[in-house]
């Protein structure tokens, strides 16, 4: 047996460091659970060495590198991202084991041919040094801790020679709760993560949820393949789908009678309801309000719930249908039709509560809503950072008030709604708002772009030129933009306070600097120079639009193209005069020249 053969076979049988445990934790019913103490940090018995080692281990350009708390799906992503960097569809005979940090001698990691993908659960400061040295590309995986808890759990009792422990869940779930397990709180894992991302912004790290991976399993392929420079064609993401099904994955590692097989359980999402009790579900929902704010505020513990949202349906009460008889499937509130959530998501913006320093941006679809909110949170925070969490998490429509007053300040709230639906406290407390306009025509396109791409809102599949005649009509989500603007223009002349600002779209699009000078300069914040520029640059669209992508599939296809006149590619003729036509009812208000190539800068308020 050759020497490499013979420390592979070492690490396989977990005989080469032994499991040198020199901290016990117990269960509620008194069970043993035998851990190592490292610094302040409980982690596997694999001794002070495996892990200090870790530090040092030299790393190539071409690795990549997996991390994230145990049992939020590093086996699966670590076979996914093999086959894709290898470019072969075809599941590996050991599985992570033989790249995991914590425990293989680093002249295996020496011998390992690239590309490796090495992998590990520690957290930033006992990662090799290398890692930012060489800006090593880091893939961070995480679950929701309700599923992740009862893995680990089964994780711990099908592993009896490390962990020598046999209790029962219910009484192993405080310990994991309070963090007395290895690799401690879930909770301040991810807390300590979100901080080094942002502390670290040259540090390519992509975060990879579990949930969107059994969701899409192709899609999150795609995204990690583009975050790594790696061309894959579409039939081979297909394939490494296929292959690294969890099922099929199971079964080759069965075959290869591969240790790694009693890590893999049953792989599925929402199986915590069959083990966490109400209070339990609770007791974790308590704790999950240490990540508000952060980039792990949002998990999903089905397929169909998101946390910032009451249930992740869209209940219809109104259909409309295109010229080909295609439906559209709205939700009507009083005369407005509007997209689908639940009636009360609209009637209870109104009370929802402000506070003094919030900023609320306004604006119909697809007029610069999602760049101007980015550009905004950077000015309000005086940092040229794209946000972790986007304007969805204060999307009044969308958010619950509960969330929302998690929301550290300060706040850029966003609504799509009109003057008699926003919040009561915005005339009481004079709320500064941005109200954003983009010439009718490339609106028009982003929008029918945005109906595809959000299909599963509205079920909407036509085409353009059947779509476009709903839109002249205003049988869309927040109806005609011409009456949209002509019903703000009126509530701007009526109501002098408090003070709004109309930014154009292509003003920003023409000299982004000034308009970011002159947002700043209403909401009486001061930036210096450089700051503007950085911003400038950080708020980029294709700059804006890759970090999207990278972190978010979904916010990703929201940014389209980001282009002023692509319409002329769309419109007919006939399809461009009838918007002219249209656009005659803003003669006389303030949102009457749609000339692009004028720039028209103005400050308007209301109350």
């Amino acid at each position: 047996m050759s020497e490499d053969n013979y420390m592979v076979n070492e690490v396989l049988s977990r005989k080469t460091y032994g499991f040198p445990s020199n901290q016990s934790v117990y269960d509620a019913a008194g069970c043993e659970l035998k851990l190592f103490s490292l610094d302040d940090k409980l982690v596997v018995p694999f001794g002070g060495n495996s892990y200090r080692k870790v530090r040092d281990v030299t790393l190539r350009q071409d690795d990549v590198m997996l991390i994230g708390y145990p049992k939020t799906g590093c086996h699966w992503t670590w076979e996914v991202l093999n086959m894709m960097v290898n470019k072969r569809a075809e599941t590996s005979k050991f599985g992570k084991v033989l790249s995991f940090l914590e425990e293989v001698p680093l002249s295996l990691l020496e011998n390992t041919p690239s590309p490796r993908v090495l992998n590990s659960h520690l957290w930033w400061g006992y990662l090799p040094r290398q890692l930012s040295e060489k800006k090593t590309k880091i893939i961070l995986t995480y679950r929701n801790p309700k599923d992740t808890a009862v893995s680990f759990y089964h994780h711990h009792v099908s592993i009896p020679i490390i962990y020598h422990y046999n209790g029962k869940f219910q009484d192993w779930f405080p310990l994991y709760m309070d963090g007395q397990v290895d690799y401690g709180s879930y909770f301040d894992y991810y807390l300590s993560w979100d901080h080094v991302i942002k502390s670290n912004p040259d540090q390519p790290i992509l975060v990879v949820s579990y949930e969107d991976m059994k969701e899409d399993l192709p899609k999150v392929i795609k995204k990690m393949a583009t975050f790594l420079d790696l061309d894959l064609d579409d039939q081979l993401v297909e394939d490494i789908a296929t292959s690294s099904g969890f099922t099929a994955m199971k079964k080759k590692y069965l075959e290869s009678k591969s240790v790694s097989e009693i890590l893999l359980r049953k792989g599925q999402v929402g199986d915590w309801k069959n083990w966490l009790t109400v209070a339990q579900s609770e007791a974790v929902d308590e704790k999950m309000k240490k990540l508000d704010g952060t980039l792990f505020s949002n998990q999903r513990y089905t397929l169909k719930d998101v946390m910032n949202v009451d249930t992740f349906v869209f209940p219809s009460n109104k259909s409309v249908f295109d010229a080909d008889g295609v439906e559209l499937k709205l939700c009507a509130v009083d005369d407005k039709l509007l997209p689908c959530l639940p009636e009360t998501n609209y009637t209870r913006v109104k009370d929802i509560q402000l506070r003094d320093d919030d900023v609320l941006l306004l604006g119909y679809p697809k007029t610069g809503c999602h760049w101007t909110w980015e550009v905004l949170s950077m000015i309000v925070n005086k940092s040229p950072v794209i946000s972790k969490i986007g304007k969805g998490a204060g999307f009044l429509e969308m958010a619950t008030p509960e969330y929302i007053e998690r929301l550290p300040s300060p706040r850029v709230l966003n609504t799509h709604l009109w003057r008699n639906y926003l919040p009561e406290q915005v005339a009481e407390k004079k709320i500064k708002s941005i109200l954003t306009v983009r010439n009718p025509k490339d609106t028009a396109v982003s929008f029918y772009h945005h109906e595809l791409t959000t299909q599963m809102s509205h079920g909407y599949n036509g085409t353009f030129k059947s779509w476009f005649q709903m839109y002249l009509d205003g049988t869309v989500e927040y109806g005609s933009y011409f009456d949209y603007y002509l019903e703000w223009d009126q509530d701007l002349t009526d109501n002098p306070n408090p003070p709004i600002l109309v930014v154009r779209y292509e003003d920003m699009k023409e000299d982004l600097p000034r308009e970011i000078r002159r947002m700043a300069a209403f909401l009486e914040l001061s930036l210096d120079d450089d700051l503007v520029e950085e911003i400038a640059k950080a708020a980029g669209f294709d700059s804006m639009k890759k970090i999207y992508e990278t972190r978010n599939p979904i916010s990703g296809k929201l940014l389209r193209k980001g282009q002023v006149g692509d319409w002329k590619n769309w419109l007919t003729v006939a399809q461009s005069e009838a918007i002219d036509e249209e656009m005659k009812k803003l003669d006389g208000t303030r949102f009457a020249d749609q000339n692009i190539c004028v720039v028209i800068m103005f400050m308007c308020s209301f109350k």
